[in-house]
C-alpha cells in the first residue's frame, strides 16, 4: 500500500543528516491496500469502480532500531486520505485467463502534522497508482457454495501484474509531508487466493496474499534514490453469504539503502520496515452490483516510519 508520507520533514527541521526517514515511505500496490480477494478479477468484461477512504494517526516516530526516535521527539499525526479508482476488464480471454488495467487518483483533504514544536497542515494530490497489466488465472470451475450465492472460485486463483506510480501529485519539499513524490515507481507484482471447500465456518476459508516489488527511480529535483521495498499484503478470512471476514495484514521490508547524489544517506541508507495486522469486513449487495468493505490496520512494528492505527474503507461497483 502507499503509506502517508514523511518526504520533507528532515529538510524542513534541518535534520537531514540523522533524521531516520525513507524520503516517500512508498510500499506496495493502491492506496488501502490490498487484501482479500487478491488475485480475483471480475469475470464479466467492462468498467468498474471504487472509491476509498483510509484515515489514520500517529504519535511517534520509530528510529533505525524500531524504537522512539531520538531525533523526533515529538509527534502527532492526523490524516484522512481519500482515492478512486477504475477498473476496465477486457473483453477477451488471454492465455486462458482474464486481463484487465486499472489506475487509481488520490487526495489528501487532511493532513495535521506536528514535528517536535513546529505544526503544518497539508492538502494536495497523490500520485498516480496503475496496473499497467494484470492477468488472473483460474485452475478450477466455480461452483455454487451451500449459501445458495452465486458460483465461488473454489481452488488457486493466480494474478501476476505490472504496476507504476506516476509522479503527477502535489510535490512541496518545504512542508513536512507531501501528496506527491516526484519521483516514478516500477512495481512488479504477484496475487494468489486460495479458496477451499465449504466447511463449518461457512462457504469455504480464503487463503489471499499480494508480493510487490518496488523499485523507485531517482528524484531529478534532489537526486534522492529510495531504496527497493519488498512488501507482502495477506489475509485469512471466511466466506458465508454475502458476507466475508477475518484477519488482515502487511509487511514491508526495505532491502536496498537510500541514496543522494550516489552517497549511502545516514544513518546506514535509513532502512525502512513496516508490519500491520487487523480485522477486515466485506458485505457484498449483489442487487445494487456492489459491495463495501471496512479494515482496520494496528501497528505491530515499524522502523525509520511514524506509528499508528488506520483504517480503510472501500465501496465498489460496476457501471
Amino acid at each position: 500500500m502507499t503509506n502517508i508520507r514523511f518526504l520533507a520533514a528532515c529538510m524542513a527541521l534541518g535534520l537531514c543528516s540523522v533524521a531516520n526517514a525513507t524520503e516517500g515511505d512508498v510500499y506496495g500496490g493502491p492506496t488501502g491496500g490490498t487484501d482479500i480477494r487478491n488475485a480475483y478479477l471480475p469475470a464479466a468484461s467492462g468498467f468498474y469502480a471504487a472509491v476509498a477512504d483510509v484515515p489514520g494517526v500517529s504519535t511517534y516516530y520509530t528510529g533505525n532500531a524500531g524504537t522512539p526516535s531520538k531525533v523526533i521527539t515529538r509527534l502527532n499525526l492526523t490524516y484522512d486520505i481519500t482515492a478512486a479508482s477504475l477498473l476496465y476488464v477486457y473483453p477477451f480471454k488471454f492465455l486462458g485467463g482474464t486481463l484487465a488495467s486499472d489506475v487509481q487518483l488520490s487526495y489528501d483533504p487532511y493532513v495535521r502534522f506536528s514535528v517536535n514544536n513546529m505544526t503544518q497542515r497539508i492538502s494536495g494530490w497523490g500520485d498516480m497508482y496503475a496496473d499497467i497489466a494484470k492477468w488472473s488465472y483460474y485452475f478450477g470451475t466455480p461452483q455454487v457454495p451451500p449459501s445458495g450465492s452465486r458460483p465461488l472460485p473454489y481452488g488457486l486463483t493466480i494474478q501476476p501484474a505490472y504496476s507504476m506510480i506516476f509522479p503527477i501529485g502535489t510535490y512541496n519539499t518545504h512542508q513536512f509531508t507531501t501528496a506527491g513524490h516526484n519521483d516514478y515507481f516500477i512495481i512488479p507484482n504477484l496475487a494468489a487466493s486460495y479458496l477451499t471447500q465449504p466447511n463449518f465456518l461457512g462457504d469455504g476459508v480464503e487463503f489471499s496474499g499480494h508480493l510487490f516489488y518496488d523499485h523507485a527511480l531517482s528524484n531529478p529535483l534532489t537526486d534522492y534514490k529510495s531504496g527497493d521495498v519488498i512488501d507482502l499484503d495477506f489475509a485469512v478470512s471466511g466466506r458465508d453469504g454475502r458476507f466475508q471476514y477475518g484477519i488482515a495484514g502487511f509487511g514491508a521490508v526495505q532491502i536496498g539503502r537510500d541514496t543522494r547524489n550516489g552517497t549511502t544517506v545516514p544513518i546506514s541508507g535509513k532502512y525502512f520496515d513496516v508490519f500491520k495486522l487487523g480485522p477486515v469486513l466485506e458485505y457484498d449487495i449483489p442487487s445494487l452490483g456492489m459491495s463495501l468493505k471496512a479494515k482496520l490496520q494496528l501497528p505491530i512494528y515499524s522502523r525509520n516510519s511514524t506509528r499508528g492505527p488506520q483504517g480503510v474503507l472501500v465501496a465498489a461497483f460496476k457501471f
